[in-house]
């Protein structure tokens, strides 16, 4: 990783900081300063008293900063830290990211962060405005926990999302030499009020650079083109992105195509108009990490993974422009949203197989000990071309092939809703591996983490959506994913699966068990991101093992269409990838 992050015990002898070329000050506007430097605060309040109405990001000349570079950054007031739609991303993030831009513009490559003891001054608020109402003090008590107490870390990804340098950029930079200004270090110094120790707050510190090592390989194979990142070069990046890490995680690659249509039936379907073409070949990612000690093991995790490196649609071809972005299908769906600021339409591209292989990357720099994972990749291209498949026809799932007297066999509704089939056979697999491993009191979790669906950007935005089956909703897996994502500006939103989901896809014949979906967009039809899960349960057969079964298995489908990437771009570029929902996965369960 470029940018390393370190810790900063104190502030008083700035100068003296050879590390350092600039001071980056985050102070909340309605508060006085809590600088242990009082030459420094000095200087700051005497630039407040005559451009306190400034920008909210200002450089200043200071004596006491290194290298004289000073950055002093307003954020919101503590008081609207209690409103009822305010959180990490809105204020902290819009604001330390624009800092860090206007630090690269000064040429420093070093900062010191300060931040300012917003928990102390949330307390003294709550205090003084709460604490003689009973019913609001009740309601308020756990406010900060809920929102705001991960605030660091939330506002340190922020800045390695605004400094991201996207992979193909690098590699032209060091093909030619040049050099390009980026962030080298940032020191950090956490509030005094904390009272943490320098161990704790070092050990946050790697936490957050191990969830931006797997940010960075979401975005590196998800932002790139499609033939720097075809299907198989996506498979040999990832595994060469854990060479030094294969103890921990292991990584291995099926490209046998015999294999492929034998195992994953559906996925190979996607890909069959792309075997014409050799650099297009389908491949399979296998990751897996084990704990090393099986004794503290909670959870065993399972996740299937869609990464088509270019979507035209197949037979049911994308036109009219929609072809645009679908490098990014890799990364997931792309979906027509109305931007809530300057109402009109833009296209929205997202993440979701690679951002599986990142979190495996945070896996394996945390070792966590509470949990196993596994996790099944599938990288095609959904080609159109003479053998393309095609609408109308009826495919056996892996769920079929392994037993005739599961459902199995999938009538096709639209080729353009590929990403699922991709999905299906991967989760069939992972089923089968899940119900090998003894009934103890471990917890059993599938995943479909996908960005599935324009409907879903329609509904929410830039925001997850997480649908459970019965047993992961009693065991609050959705919840727990949910509450952690909110902490660090990954919001997400817990949708019901309904009968309407199962009625949409029931066979209309005795020639078929299922049916994928129906010829229309997503975001033109009703429950358009809720019935593909539904889809997905009963194809890979997982409808089996809800409340209803003796054999329970947690499933959860996360579409990350809306929240996989950023909602704005530059001009006509494409938006900047995320990462979504690695820090929220990292915080659920490690």
């Amino acid at each position: 990783m470029e940018t390393t992050l370190s810790y900063l015990d104190s502030i008083e002898n700035l100068k003296a900081n050879s590390k350092a070329d600039s001071l980056i000050v985050l102070f909340h506007q309605d508060s006085d300063f809590q600088i242990n430097n009082t030459a420094l605060t000095l200087e700051i309040k005497n630039h407040l008293k005559v451009n306190n109405n400034s920008s909210p990001v200002n450089v200043l000349h200071s004596s006491e900063a290194p290298n004289s570079r000073l950055i002093l950054v307003q954020l919101p007031t503590i008081k609207e830290l209690f409103k009822d739609n305010s959180d990490v991303k809105n204020i902290f993030a819009p604001f330390v990211r624009e800092a860090i831009k206007v630090c690269l513009k000064t040429g420093s490559k070093n900062p010191i962060l300060f931040f300012p003891d917003t928990k102390l001054l949330f307390d003294q608020y709550y205090k003084e405005n709460y604490s003689n109402n009973e019913l609001k003090s009740k309601a308020l008590k756990n406010l900060w926990e809920e929102k705001y107490e991960n605030h660091i870390m939330a506002s340190l990804l922020a800045i390695y999302q605004e400094i991201y340098e996207p992979l193909q950029a690098r590699e032209h930079f060091l093909q030619k030499q040049i050099s390009n200004p980026k962030i080298e270090n940032i020191q950090v110094k956490f509030p005094s009020s904390a009272q943490l120790k320098k161990e704790d707050c070092e050990k946050l510190l790697r936490k957050i650079s191990a969830i931006e090592e797997g940010n960075i390989l979401a975005r590196d194979v998800g932002g790139s083109d499609p033939e720097r990142m075809t299907p198989q070069n996506c498979g040999k990046f990832i595994k060469d992105s854990f060479k030094n890490l294969n103890d921990i995680v292991s990584v291995t690659i099926e490209a046998d195509r015999q294999v492929l249509e034998r195992e994953y039936p559906l996925l190979y379907a996607v890909c069959r108009a792309s075997m014409a073409v050799p650099r297009h070949h389908p491949c399979v990612v296998r990751l897996e990490y084990k704990s090393d000690n099986q004794e503290e093991v909670t959870d065993n995790l399972f996740f299937s993974g869609k990464g088509v490196t270019f979507d035209t649609g197949g037979a049911d071809l994308k036109v009219n422009g929609a072809m645009r972005f679908m490098s990014r299908d890799k990364c997931g769906a792309t979906g027509n949203f109305i931007d809530l600021n300057i109402q009109k339409p833009i296209k929205i591209t997202s993440l979701y197989a690679v951002g599986v292989a990142g979190f495996f990357k945070a896996l394996a720099l945390l070792k966590p000990k509470n949990i196993n994972a596994t996790a099944l990749l599938g990288f095609v291209r959904n080609s159109i071309g003479p053998d393309s498949f095609v609408s109308d026809e009826i495919i056996t799932s892996r769920n079929g092939t392994r037993d005739d007297n599961r459902l199995s066999l999938v009538l096709i509704g639209n080729t353009d809703a590929e990403g699922r089939l991709v999905m299906c056979d991967l989760l069939c697999k992972l089923k089968e591996e899940a119900l090998k491993l003894p009934n103890n009191e471990q917890k059993k979790s599938l995943f479909t983490v996908a960005t599935l669906t324009g409907h879903v950007i329609r509904a929410y935005g830039p925001y997850t959506s997480i649908l459970e089956n019965g047993p992961a909703k009693l065991s609050e897996i959705g919840k727990k994913i949910k509450d952690s994502g909110e902490k660090v500006g990954q919001g997400c939103e817990l949708t019901n699966l309904r009968g309407e989901d199962f009625q949409m896809i029931a066979p209309g014949s005795s020639a078929e068990d299922v049916i994928q979906t129906n010829d229309k967009a997503s975001s033109a039809t009703p429950r358009g991101h809720q019935f593909p899960a539904a889809f997905l349960s009963v194809a890979s057969g997982l409808c089996n093992h809800g409340l209803d079964s003796t054999d329970w298995l947690n499933y959860l489908h996360v579409d990350i269409a809306g929240s996989a990437e950023e909602l704005d771009a530059i001009g006509w570029g494409l938006p900047k990838t995320t990462g979504s929902p690695i820090s929220s996965f990292v915080g659920a369960f490690c």
